[in-house]
Protein backbone atom coordinates (compact mmCIF):
# COMPACT_ATOMS: atom_id res chain seq x y z
CA UNK A 1 0.00 0.00 0.00
CA UNK A 2 1.38 3.25 -0.95
CA UNK A 3 1.10 6.65 1.55
CA UNK A 4 2.36 10.09 1.63
CA UNK A 5 4.85 10.52 4.32
CA UNK A 6 3.36 13.57 6.86
CA UNK A 7 6.39 15.52 6.91
CA UNK A 8 8.21 15.32 3.69
CA UNK A 9 5.19 14.35 2.19
CA UNK A 10 7.38 11.35 0.45
CA UNK A 11 5.48 8.56 -0.93
CA UNK A 12 6.21 5.05 0.44
CA UNK A 13 5.29 1.38 0.70
CA UNK A 14 3.49 0.06 3.74
CA UNK A 15 1.11 -2.29 5.57
CA UNK A 16 -2.68 -2.28 5.15
CA UNK A 17 -2.72 -3.26 9.02
CA UNK A 18 -0.38 -0.02 9.57
CA UNK A 19 -2.41 2.10 8.75
CA UNK A 20 -5.94 0.92 10.34
CA UNK A 21 -3.49 0.83 13.58
CA UNK A 22 -2.82 4.36 13.46
CA UNK A 23 0.73 3.60 12.03
CA UNK A 24 2.40 4.31 8.54
CA UNK A 25 2.13 7.70 8.95
CA UNK A 26 6.02 8.84 8.33
CA UNK A 27 8.97 7.00 5.65
CA UNK A 28 11.35 7.55 8.04
CA UNK A 29 12.48 7.84 12.32
CA UNK A 30 13.76 11.27 11.26
CA UNK A 31 10.21 12.41 9.92
CA UNK A 32 9.14 10.82 13.05
CA UNK A 33 11.23 13.28 15.34
CA UNK A 34 10.82 16.29 13.51
CA UNK A 35 6.60 15.94 13.97
CA UNK A 36 6.82 14.86 17.40
CA UNK A 37 9.14 18.31 18.65
CA UNK A 38 6.76 20.19 17.03
CA UNK A 39 3.04 17.94 18.70
CA UNK A 40 4.58 16.11 21.59
CA UNK A 41 6.44 18.62 23.45
CA UNK A 42 5.31 21.62 26.24
CA UNK A 43 1.21 21.19 26.65
CA UNK A 44 1.10 19.14 24.06
CA UNK A 45 3.08 16.11 25.95
CA UNK A 46 1.49 13.06 27.00
CA UNK A 47 2.66 14.01 30.44
CA UNK A 48 2.74 17.36 31.09
CA UNK A 49 1.45 18.23 34.81
CA UNK A 50 1.40 21.93 33.86
CA UNK A 51 4.82 23.05 33.37
CA UNK A 52 7.30 24.70 35.97
CA UNK A 53 6.39 26.46 39.38
CA UNK A 54 8.42 29.79 40.65
CA UNK A 55 9.76 29.33 43.83
CA UNK A 56 12.30 31.36 46.01
CA UNK A 57 15.11 30.23 47.76
CA UNK A 58 15.29 30.69 51.74
CA UNK A 59 18.96 30.99 51.84
CA UNK A 60 19.94 33.26 48.72
CA UNK A 61 16.29 34.53 47.81
CA UNK A 62 17.04 34.16 44.77
CA UNK A 63 14.34 33.16 41.86
CA UNK A 64 13.96 29.45 40.71
CA UNK A 65 11.93 27.09 38.86
CA UNK A 66 10.60 23.53 40.00
CA UNK A 67 8.27 21.05 37.89
CA UNK A 68 4.68 20.50 39.73
CA UNK A 69 5.67 16.62 40.41
CA UNK A 70 8.67 17.26 42.33
CA UNK A 71 6.66 20.15 44.41
CA UNK A 72 4.00 17.31 45.17
CA UNK A 73 6.33 15.03 46.69
CA UNK A 74 8.45 17.93 48.85
CA UNK A 75 8.30 21.44 48.42
CA UNK A 76 11.74 22.80 47.41
CA UNK A 77 13.14 25.37 49.72
CA UNK A 78 16.98 25.70 47.96
CA UNK A 79 17.76 26.81 44.44
CA UNK A 80 21.07 24.70 44.82
CA UNK A 81 23.53 22.22 46.76
CA UNK A 82 25.23 25.19 47.94
CA UNK A 83 22.20 26.59 49.56
CA UNK A 84 21.61 23.55 50.84
CA UNK A 85 24.64 22.79 52.70
CA UNK A 86 24.58 26.33 53.85
CA UNK A 87 21.52 25.67 55.66
CA UNK A 88 22.63 22.26 56.91
CA UNK A 89 25.60 23.47 58.89
CA UNK A 90 24.17 26.44 59.96
CA UNK A 91 21.41 23.75 61.78
CA UNK A 92 23.93 21.39 62.94
CA UNK A 93 26.19 23.97 64.73
CA UNK A 94 23.18 25.14 66.87
CA UNK A 95 22.02 21.68 67.23
CA UNK A 96 26.03 20.57 68.43
CA UNK A 97 25.86 24.05 70.93
CA UNK A 98 22.28 23.48 72.37
CA UNK A 99 22.17 19.68 72.60
CA UNK A 100 25.27 18.01 72.46
CA UNK A 101 24.05 14.83 72.74
CA UNK A 102 22.93 12.70 76.04
CA UNK A 103 26.01 10.36 75.85
CA UNK A 104 28.51 12.95 75.46
CA UNK A 105 30.81 14.57 77.90
CA UNK A 106 32.17 18.03 77.80
CA UNK A 107 35.91 18.24 77.94
CA UNK A 108 38.70 20.96 77.32
CA UNK A 109 41.58 20.35 74.86
CA UNK A 110 44.57 19.96 76.63
CA UNK A 111 46.72 22.11 74.07
CA UNK A 112 44.44 25.21 73.22
CA UNK A 113 42.03 24.60 76.02
CA UNK A 114 39.00 24.97 73.64
CA UNK A 115 35.78 22.77 74.69
CA UNK A 116 34.99 20.02 72.70
CA UNK A 117 32.36 17.05 73.43
CA UNK A 118 33.56 13.14 73.45
CA UNK A 119 31.54 10.36 73.57
CA UNK A 120 31.75 8.15 77.02
CA UNK A 121 32.57 4.97 75.51
CA UNK A 122 36.03 6.87 73.56
CA UNK A 123 36.31 8.85 77.50
CA UNK A 124 36.90 5.31 78.80
CA UNK A 125 39.56 4.43 75.95
CA UNK A 126 41.09 7.90 77.09
CA UNK A 127 40.35 9.31 72.87
CA UNK A 128 39.27 12.56 72.68
CA UNK A 129 41.64 14.74 74.96
CA UNK A 130 42.45 16.86 71.65
CA UNK A 131 40.37 18.93 69.68
CA UNK A 132 42.34 18.07 66.29
CA UNK A 133 45.16 16.51 65.01
CA UNK A 134 47.11 19.55 65.03
CA UNK A 135 46.51 19.43 68.91
CA UNK A 136 47.78 16.32 69.16
CA UNK A 137 50.70 16.66 67.17
CA UNK A 138 51.92 18.76 69.19
CA UNK A 139 51.30 16.95 72.45
CA UNK A 140 53.41 14.42 71.09
CA UNK A 141 56.53 16.51 70.21
CA UNK A 142 56.65 17.36 74.03
CA UNK A 143 55.90 13.73 75.41
CA UNK A 144 56.69 11.38 72.51
CA UNK A 145 60.11 12.33 71.40
CA UNK A 146 63.02 11.69 73.08
CA UNK A 147 63.24 9.14 76.19
CA UNK A 148 59.55 9.62 75.92
CA UNK A 149 59.51 7.99 72.87
CA UNK A 150 58.11 4.47 71.97
CA UNK A 151 60.94 3.05 70.11
CA UNK A 152 63.74 4.89 72.63
CA UNK A 153 66.48 2.44 72.76
CA UNK A 154 69.17 4.51 75.20
CA UNK A 155 70.11 7.45 72.32
CA UNK A 156 73.67 7.58 70.54
CA UNK A 157 76.86 6.01 71.54
CA UNK A 158 79.95 7.82 71.87
CA UNK A 159 82.48 6.67 69.49
CA UNK A 160 86.14 7.31 67.98
CA UNK A 161 87.07 7.81 64.32
CA UNK A 162 89.10 4.86 63.11
CA UNK A 163 91.38 7.78 60.91
CA UNK A 164 91.05 11.31 62.79
CA UNK A 165 90.15 9.93 65.95
CA UNK A 166 87.95 12.44 66.47
CA UNK A 167 84.96 12.17 68.96
CA UNK A 168 81.31 11.50 67.39
CA UNK A 169 77.88 10.12 68.43
CA UNK A 170 76.18 7.38 67.01
CA UNK A 171 73.34 5.37 66.88
CA UNK A 172 73.82 1.44 68.53
CA UNK A 173 71.48 -0.08 65.67
CA UNK A 174 74.84 1.12 63.15
CA UNK A 175 77.27 -0.10 65.61
CA UNK A 176 75.39 -3.56 65.80
CA UNK A 177 75.64 -3.35 61.45
CA UNK A 178 79.30 -3.09 61.30
CA UNK A 179 79.62 0.88 60.75
CA UNK A 180 80.10 4.12 62.58
CA UNK A 181 84.05 3.43 62.31
CA UNK A 182 84.27 6.87 60.56
CA UNK A 183 82.89 10.37 61.92
CA UNK A 184 82.15 11.31 58.30
CA UNK A 185 82.12 10.37 54.33
CA UNK A 186 85.63 12.24 54.32
CA UNK A 187 87.10 10.40 56.31
CA UNK A 188 85.67 6.55 55.36
CA UNK A 189 86.95 7.59 51.62
CA UNK A 190 90.63 8.75 52.81
CA UNK A 191 91.31 5.43 54.46
CA UNK A 192 89.69 3.31 51.50
CA UNK A 193 92.11 5.11 48.87
CA UNK A 194 94.55 4.41 51.74
CA UNK A 195 94.55 0.73 52.41
CA UNK A 196 93.38 0.18 48.82
CA UNK A 197 95.41 -2.14 46.40
CA UNK A 198 97.14 0.26 43.70
CA UNK A 199 98.66 -0.67 40.69
CA UNK A 200 101.94 1.81 40.05
CA UNK A 201 102.07 2.96 36.69
CA UNK A 202 105.51 3.29 34.60
CA UNK A 203 106.30 7.14 35.13
CA UNK A 204 105.27 6.95 38.93
CA UNK A 205 108.01 4.12 39.70
CA UNK A 206 110.70 5.84 37.28
CA UNK A 207 109.82 9.10 39.72
CA UNK A 208 110.20 7.00 42.87
CA UNK A 209 113.03 5.46 41.54
CA UNK A 210 114.82 8.96 41.12
CA UNK A 211 113.69 9.87 44.69
CA UNK A 212 115.68 7.03 46.58
CA UNK A 213 118.90 7.40 44.33
CA UNK A 214 118.88 11.18 45.94
CA UNK A 215 118.32 9.85 49.16
CA UNK A 216 114.78 12.17 49.39
CA UNK A 217 112.36 11.23 51.70
CA UNK A 218 109.06 11.00 50.53
CA UNK A 219 105.31 9.62 51.19
CA UNK A 220 103.85 7.83 48.28
CA UNK A 221 100.33 8.07 47.26
CA UNK A 222 99.91 10.43 50.41
CA UNK A 223 95.86 11.13 51.26
CA UNK A 224 95.14 14.91 52.16
CA UNK A 225 91.44 15.34 53.49
CA UNK A 226 89.20 18.18 51.12
CA UNK A 227 92.20 17.65 48.49
CA UNK A 228 92.59 14.09 47.05
CA UNK A 229 95.85 11.73 47.27
CA UNK A 230 98.65 13.13 46.34
CA UNK A 231 101.23 10.99 44.45
CA UNK A 232 104.56 11.49 45.98
CA UNK A 233 104.86 14.42 48.98
CA UNK A 234 108.54 15.81 50.43
CA UNK A 235 107.11 16.23 53.99
CA UNK A 236 110.63 18.32 54.80
CA UNK A 237 110.15 21.15 51.75
CA UNK A 238 106.05 21.31 51.43
CA UNK A 239 106.60 19.38 48.46
CA UNK A 240 104.07 17.67 46.02
CA UNK A 241 104.47 16.03 43.09
CA UNK A 242 101.99 14.50 40.49
CA UNK A 243 103.24 12.38 37.48
CA UNK A 244 100.50 13.41 34.97
CA UNK A 245 99.46 11.01 32.00
CA UNK A 246 99.91 12.61 28.37
CA UNK A 247 96.03 11.79 27.43
CA UNK A 248 94.01 11.61 30.54
CA UNK A 249 95.38 14.86 32.36
CA UNK A 250 94.97 16.50 28.86
CA UNK A 251 91.46 16.28 29.00
CA UNK A 252 89.03 19.47 29.92
CA UNK A 253 87.64 18.26 33.05
CA UNK A 254 90.63 17.09 34.33
CA UNK A 255 92.61 19.94 33.69
CA UNK A 256 90.09 22.25 36.06
CA UNK A 257 90.26 18.89 38.81
CA UNK A 258 94.18 19.32 38.35
CA UNK A 259 93.75 22.95 39.07
CA UNK A 260 91.53 23.45 42.17
CA UNK A 261 93.34 20.43 43.47
CA UNK A 262 97.00 22.72 43.12
CA UNK A 263 94.79 25.98 44.47
CA UNK A 264 93.76 23.82 48.06
CA UNK A 265 97.69 22.94 47.66
CA UNK A 266 98.94 26.31 47.89
CA UNK A 267 96.39 27.21 50.69
CA UNK A 268 97.84 24.11 52.61
CA UNK A 269 101.40 25.36 52.62
CA UNK A 270 102.54 23.34 49.86
CA UNK A 271 104.19 24.27 45.93
CA UNK A 272 103.11 21.33 43.30
CA UNK A 273 105.55 20.11 40.38
CA UNK A 274 103.15 18.45 37.44
CA UNK A 275 105.80 16.89 34.89
CA UNK A 276 103.77 14.89 32.17
CA UNK A 277 104.71 11.50 30.83
CA UNK A 278 106.74 12.06 27.70
CA UNK A 279 109.18 14.46 29.93
CA UNK A 280 109.41 11.74 32.50
CA UNK A 281 110.35 8.82 29.86
CA UNK A 282 112.44 10.79 28.82
CA UNK A 283 114.97 11.74 31.90
CA UNK A 284 113.22 11.58 35.01
CA UNK A 285 116.94 13.18 36.65
CA UNK A 286 115.93 16.33 34.32
CA UNK A 287 112.33 16.43 35.76
CA UNK A 288 114.14 16.31 39.92
CA UNK A 289 116.35 18.77 38.63
CA UNK A 290 113.68 21.45 37.94
CA UNK A 291 112.39 21.34 41.97
CA UNK A 292 114.29 24.48 43.09
CA UNK A 293 113.60 23.64 46.93
CA UNK A 294 115.71 20.45 47.33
Amino acid sequence: MQVNCLVCNKIFKTDPCNVKNGGGKFCSRKCYGKWSSKNKTGSNAPRWTGGKVKLICIVCKKEFTRNKCEIEKNTPKFCSQKCFGIERRKNNIKEKILNPGKDKIKKICEICEKIIYVNKSEEKRGVGRFCSYLCYGLWQKKNRTGENGYNWKGGKIESYCNLCNEKFFIKPSKLNHGRGKFCSRKCLAIYQIKHQEKKETLIEKLIEQELIKRNIKFIKQFPMPGIGVIDFVIPEKRIAIEADGDYWHRLPSVIKRDANKDLKLSFSGYKTYRFWEKDIKKSPSICINKIKEL
